[in-house]
């Protein structure tokens, strides 16, 4: 059992006093983690290991598609250069396939990403929609990764409850796999057997936005993190054997990104992640089992480049930010900072950094304030949506507009009446012109800097869980594209952040490497199993084909 540090004791009582949540549920789901210790046995009896082929996944929460590949060439990443051999082709290597222009699902974001890599479901079957989602018939915020919910009790629940894979909607890789699985501080764990959670000492790290609000400055302590993956995987292998899959979830070069920029994260790839994965390989070597391996390097999102000034956060209370907007504007939004609230609201608006979804209620059942909204019905498109874009409209992008959010949107899409009578009709989106088809706006207006955002808006609605995405949603001008100083995004001041549709944030790592197999062979094999062009949800079929492969000697 690990001990509880004083400086986590410190966080609960200030995360408290700040209005984060109730120190006494956080302290509850802290205590869940106390009483599981440093290990969780998933599965009693566990699976037995097949022993041949096996796959490491190595997950790196926000390394973009440039970042590894840039990384890879400049020698930043020993370990993984020695694996792969020298680049011979673009995305050729001597023993390895780096697969171009692997989108991620929209909003590009951690937890749409990971859900996504370990399902292969799109969002609107996962029912995870983003960091943040309401979930209109529960009446609840989920925010594993809160951005404006102030609560801190579900990420701790994320290992103390399992609640991140109790909110996935679709099987996962382990429950699809069957093998003997092992996963160090993943976020997706379900069907496994074996988790290994973060040190307890370290656990407050993940609870970025809360950590930076109250420290800042706080990179050591990412490292201690990603410290705990390597040992975790080690833990296992020691007590339990080198599975047949195992997950290496590397949380900390994420947070650095979010801290400190880009360069910063490629210095800590280098002198950080690239020793822990050294380690990992080096243990497969010494068991000899490495041979009989494929190594999966796969990310959840990139990062772009923002400020971290108020002016850019759309995030305060000022009358030129969204919130106060829609106050000013006569909607009760719902204001509570803890996840599930009894208070009077017909509006909700949770932030995913370069998105934000807003869920209106049919106004019809509430129409006094203090009336309880009938939130299991959809909102009304002429009474209640309309009128809200139209004022949402005005204020971004109507230059006589006074007040409102001038130059901060990019898109404003919303859910349109539909021919076909859907209770959640697709999105389209909001001109002065009117209200236009994605696809026949995307036709006029070419967007080449929205990674195939089409397809990928498509991934986000259409589906049983497609509602979770919101009535509307707000696309911040963001993106490598634009001027560092004219990049918005919802959440507190950061130097990058994601969230968007862009491809720096958008284009994922997705490299396969196995020591005994060419990387031409390595791409046929994975053009063969997913295709040519892949994107995030192949990520669980490409790892399941795998598996099924014969050894290779």
């Amino acid at each position: 059992m690990h001990r509880l540090s004083d400086r986590f004791l410190l966080l609960l009582l200030l995360l408290s006093v700040a209005g984060c949540g109730s120190l006494g549920q956080t302290l509850d789901e802290f205590a869940e983690l106390v009483v599981s210790g440093g290990e969780q046995r998933l599965r009693e009896p566990m699976r037995p290991i097949r022993g041949h082929a096996r796959v490491l996944m190595i997950a790196l929460d926000g390394v973009s598609e440039d970042q590894l590949r840039d990384a890879l060439a400049d020698g930043d990443l020993p370990s993984l250069s020695e694996l792969v051999g020298p680049e011979s082709e673009h995305g050729v290597y001597e023993r390895g396939y780096f697969a171009p222009d692997v989108v991620s699902a929209f909003p590009a974001e951690t937890s749409v990403g990971w859900a996504t890599v370990f399902t292969g479901a799109s969002p609107a079957e996962t029912g995870v929609t983003g960091n943040e989602w309401f979930d209109r018939h529960e009446r609840v915020v989920y925010a594993p990764v809160p951005l404006s919910v102030g609560t801190v009790e579900q990420t701790l629940s994320i290992w103390s409850d399992g609640l991140f894979g109790e909110q996935i909607q679709a099987p996962t890789l382990f429950e699809q796999a069957g093998v003997r699985s092992h996963v160090s501080m993943g976020f997706v764990y379900r069907g496994a057997d074996l988790l290994t959670p973060p040190d307890l000492n370290d656990l407050s790290d993940l609870i970025d936005g809360a950590f930076d609000m109250l420290f800042g400055g706080i990179d050591e302590l990412y490292e201690e993190l990603d410290q705990d993956t390597w040992e975790g995987f080690e833990r296992g292998a020691d007590r339990y054997g080198i599975p047949d899959l195992q997950v290496a979830y590397f949380p900390g070069v994420d947070l650095v990104a979010h801290e400190s920029g880009r360069e910063e994260q490629r210095r800590y790839m280098r002198d950080e992640i690239d020793p822990h994965i050294d380690r990992i390989l080096a243990r497969y070597r010494r068991d000899g089992l490495l041979r009989d391996t494929y190594v999966f390097v796969v990310s959840d999102h990139g990062h772009v480049e923002t400020r971290d000034e108020d002016r850019n956060s759309l995030s305060g209370d000022g009358m030129d930010e969204p919130r106060a907007l829609l106050d000013s504007l006569g909607y009760r939004v719902r204001t509570s900072t803890v996840a599930e609230v009894d208070e009077d609201f017909d509006l909700v608006m949770v932030y995913n950094e370069a998105a934000a979804s807003i869920y209106l209620a049919d106004r019809s059942t509430c129409r006094e304030p203090g009336d309880d909204c009938d939130w299991r019905k959809p909102p009304r498109i002429e009474e209640d949506v309309r009128p809200l874009v139209d004022q949402l409209y005005h204020a971004a992008f109507d230059s006589s507009a006074l007040g409102g959010l001038p130059g901060a949107l990019d898109l404003i899409l919303a859910r349109a009446s539909d021919p076909s009578g859907e209770t959640y009709p697709p999105f389209q989106v909001v001109t002065r012109d009117g209200w236009v088809g994605v696809d026949d706006y995307l036709s006029a207006n070419p967007r080449p800097d929205l990674a195939r955002f089409a397809e990928r808006l498509d991934w986000l609605t259409n589906g049983p869980f497609g509602h979770h995405a919101g009535d509307v949603i707000l696309l911040a001008r963001s993106g490598d594209d634009v001027p560092l100083a004219d990049r918005y995004y919802f959440g507190s001041p950061r130097v990058s952040g994601h969230g968007g549709a862009s491809a720096g944030e958008s284009h994922i790592s997705f490299l396969l490497a196995h020591p005994n197999a060419t990387g031409d062979e390595l791409r046929d094999l994975m053009h063969t199993q997913i295709g040519p062009t892949p994107t995030q949800r192949d990520a669980t079929p490409l790892v399941l084909r795998l598996l099924e492969q014969p050894p290779r000697r």
